[in-house]
């Protein structure tokens, strides 16, 4: 604790290269449209004539409901 408190003290007064201290490695995760994108891959190459069947079912029973 006592040498990154050193470190700190040290990027705060000289700066410039020894603020590098204080980065981050971050790890980018993946945007919405690129989840959504994999996701409907998925499922297209899964279930996808079971997936139409239940959706007209579900289409067809909600037009009875009515």
């Amino acid at each position: 604790m006592a040498s990154w408190k050193s470190e700190e003290q040290l990027a705060m007064e000289e700066r410039g290269d020894r603020l590098k201290i204080f980065d981050v490695n971050v790890q980018k995760m993946p945007t919405l449209a690129e989840v959504t994108l994999q996701l409907c891959n998925v499922s297209a190459n899964a279930n996808a004539s079971v997936d139409a069947v239940d959706w007209i079912a579900a289409g067809i029973k909600a037009e009875n409901d009515q």
